[in-house]
């Protein structure tokens, strides 16, 4: 580690990066650093990484930097001490969520989705860097870039998006703030809306006899951590009633879109269950004035199994609810109670458990 360290600060691009890169390898299947804890090895591995990051001239170097926080940052020790204001904005600037810059301007996609993975991590085990986010600007950048999420790559995307979850889902206090001062729901149902669109018009001249376009495994993900992220938004939705016409609005643009995921096809079958799941978790949190859409009437130029016709309404959707909650009873190996698969939604709010406890 002496080794290590002096090499960083010797200001020599291939010789750093050659230490950094056979570091990387040694440490990468690890999430434990018990070799951190001697002679303040780990402050000083941290600052050695930041100083790094921050010299422009050693930019070859970023990239390895990055990996190495990524990875050491899956331990949560020390890490409320050492991610400091100014590391985060570091961290962030790479991430390219530090500021609003046009998204059109040249971006490295490869260090930004290092600095989003690294992100990931820091945000989900550290208390202090999760805070600085809610109030730093984060959300915001993170919720323009929704906005733009076709000028920028699948992949960082998603990791936009799971960042979103990660915050929603341990800061409770943030979730009314993003929901309707920065119009987070909106976006969210947006984003949602389009890519449904897209898959839904990318079939529509699609020849019979061929397989019809399928929701891509990376997009799918994305929506799974979207609907997690609308669910922490909506998890109180549902026992607090409303008046607001527009907020009623809303919840029926979602349910139509969640009818359509749940109809939709997806690449990788596997994930068809994942994703229903987290669809129909969704669904519990919308207002049950708001659900009329989840069964529609037929229309003429409408191609629907008779069997999932009823009285002139097309009962697909309903369909598709319960062949996922007869997955769920299904019996799977290594489970000894049924609840543990049966799960209806996370309890992710002290409000659930109020509830549970009173009732």
């Amino acid at each position: 580690m002496d080794l290590l360290l002096k090499k960083c600060v010797s200001n020599d691009p291939q010789e750093i990066s050659a230490t950094l890169k056979k570091y990387t390898q040694e440490i990468l299947t690890k999430f434990t650093f018990p070799e951190l804890d001697k002679k303040d090895y780990r402050v000083k591995l941290w600052k050695a990484l930041y100083d790094i990051l921050k010299d422009e001239g050693l930019k070859e170097c970023h990239k390895l930097c990055l990996q190495i926080i990524r990875i050491i940052s899956r331990e949560k020790k020390d890490l409320n001490v050492l991610v400091t204001k100014e590391y985060l904005n570091l961290v962030l600037y790479h991430a390219a969520l530090k500021d609003e810059k046009d998204i059109s301007k040249t971006i490295d996609y490869d260090i930004a989705l290092e600095g989003l993975m690294c992100l990931c991590n820091i945000v989900f085990n550290a208390t202090m860097p999760r805070e600085m986010c809610c109030r730093n600007g984060t959300l915001e950048t993170i919720l323009k870039r929704l906005r733009h999420h076709k000028d920028l790559p699948a992949d960082i995307n998603f990791f936009n998006m799971k960042i979103l979850f990660i915050i929603t889902a341990l800061c409770e206090n943030v979730r009314t703030t993003l929901k309707e001062e920065m119009h987070g729901l909106i976006y969210l149902i947006e984003f949602l809306e389009t890519m449904v669109k897209e898959l839904k018009e990318s079939n529509h001249n699609v020849d019979i006899k061929n397989e019809p376009n399928k929701l891509s495994v990376i997009n799918t993900n994305t929506t799974i951590e979207i609907l997690k992220t609308l669910f922490n938004l909506t998890v109180c939705s549902k026992y607090q009633q409303t008046t607001d016409e527009e907020e009623l609005a809303h919840y029926l643009r979602l349910t139509v879109v969640l009818r359509d995921l749940l109809l939709v096809n997806i690449e990788e079958n596997d994930k068809k269950l994942e994703l229903d799941g987290h669809t129909i978790h969704l669904l519990l949190n919308i207002p049950d004035e708001c659900l009329k859409p989840l069964i529609h009437p037929l229309r003429e130029d409408e191609d629907v199994p008779c069997d999932m016709k009823y009285e002139r309404y097309n009962m697909s959707t309903l369909h598709e609810m319960l062949r996922y909650l007869k997955s769920r009873f299904t019996p799977e190996p290594g489970v000894k109670y049924q609840n543990e698969i049966l799960s209806p939604l996370p309890i992710s709010s002290s409000y659930y458990v109020k509830r549970m406890l009173v009732g």
